[in-house]
């Protein structure tokens, strides 16, 4: 009978830990960017991401993913600005400490004001963040922006990117500074 009532907790106890994996689908990695003085809400569409037993969440982007609505200008922003040939993807980072989930009722959201590592055009910045975890049900977690991360595209090294897309009619007034915002969901089924 110990033998089964261990089993049972250690059943329950590594299906709480398991790695996290992000579903891609119900996810999105969104950027506001400005072109001819007009606000635009851009994406990737293609991330992928996981959260360890640890608590380190990983988030991939694709940069060729880039979704501007509007197929040219993907184009462009790949070749000009992302140079998509020489840097595939970005990395960010985030450590949510290894008991995150002790700390998390379910259905109520968690503040987690903390540094995040950002690498992006090869370049590794730490950036402030403030993220809103929701636990759904014990499979299911919800990773959020609480607001906008500003991320200031000279601190990566795009200042030549930015003026060649500049040259471009239509992102002649594109801005320096990208406020991203994440809406991220996992599970661990």
């Amino acid at each position: 009978m110990k033998g089964v009532v261990f089993f049972i907790l250690l059943s329950v106890s590594s299906h709480g830990f398991a790695e996290w994996t992000l579903s891609n689908k119900a996810s999105s990695f969104n950027y506001f960017g400005s072109k001819n003085n007009i606000v635009e809400v851009n994406s990737f569409t293609n991330i992928d991401g996981s959260i360890s037993d640890q608590g380190k969440l990983v988030l991939k982007i694709d940069l060729s993913s880039i979704e501007t609505n509007n197929t040219r200008d993907n184009l462009q922003i790949q070749e000009l600005l992302l140079e998509t040939k020489q840097f595939q993807e970005a990395v960010f980072s985030f450590d949510l400490g290894e008991n995150f989930l002790q700390e998390l009722d379910l259905y109520h959201a968690k503040k987690i004001v903390k540094k995040a590592v950002f690498i992006f055009h090869g370049i590794a910045q730490k950036i402030d963040t403030i993220f809103l975890i929701t636990r759904i049900k014990n499979d299911f977690l919800i990773v959020k922006t609480f607001q906008p991360i500003m991320l200031n595209l000279t601190d990566y090294g795009l200042n030549n990117g930015l003026d060649r897309l500049r040259q471009v009619k239509t992102f002649k007034n594109i801005t320096n500074h990208a406020p991203l915002s994440l809406n991220l969901f996992f599970s661990n089924q």
